[in-house]
């Protein structure tokens, strides 16, 4: 298996810069996701990484437009005047149709992106649970172990104390059977 050599991680808050670093390292903003940037950058919250991911996805997705939308492009020179409104006419309508698709798709982005806050505000409180229930799992991982450490010593106690016993029980034996022995004492 090949391991990939890790520069040492720096210390301070995650940056888009390096959420960039790591998306190029990973084959790109849609190729990857916040878990696999947070285990290449070895720091940082998912909701932050998440952030960034997003913010990087928007900006290469986001439509190239036209520089001038405002003013019609001139007419050519050749055509006639009755051109002129057949002319000006096309271009109110695309205008209009431009608009009414302008508005349709920024209500569908605002509605797509109030989606999206509530999925990451979501998803940034399931990182928290997992978090919290890690530290937990751990933490009784700890207990169990010292448990486990403290019924050791207990049995290795309990063993050394039984042998005192068989050793006490042994010499009992041994002087009972040896009273059993004398000559009774007369009266």
């Amino acid at each position: 298996m090949d391991e990939a050599i890790v520069p040492p991680v720096p210390a301070g808050p995650i940056t888009a810069d390096d959420v960039r670093s790591a998306v190029e390292a990973l084959g790109g903003p849609n190729r990857t996701n916040a878990a696999a940037i947070r285990a290449r950058i070895g720091r940082g919250s998912l909701a932050t990484i998440q952030k960034h991911l997003q913010a990087i996805r928007d900006a290469e997705s986001a439509p190239a437009m036209p520089e001038d939308l405002e003013s019609a492009p001139a007419m050519p020179s050749d055509l006639t005047g009755a051109f002129q409104a057949v002319w000006s006419a096309a271009w109110a309508m695309a205008e209009r149709r431009h608009a009414a698709l302008l508005a349709q798709f920024s209500t569908e982005s605002r509605t797509l992106a109030e989606g999206l806050e509530t999925a990451l505000s979501d998803l940034a409180e399931m990182a928290e649970q997992v978090d919290c229930t890690e530290a937990r799992a751990q933490a009784a991982e700890a207990r169990a172990k010292e448990a486990e450490e403290a019924l050791v010593q207990e049995r290795a106690v309990m063993a050394g104390e039984r042998q005192a016993l068989e050793a006490v029980m042994a010499r009992l034996r041994g002087m009972l059977s040896s009273e059993g022995q004398r000559p009774a004492e007369p009266d």
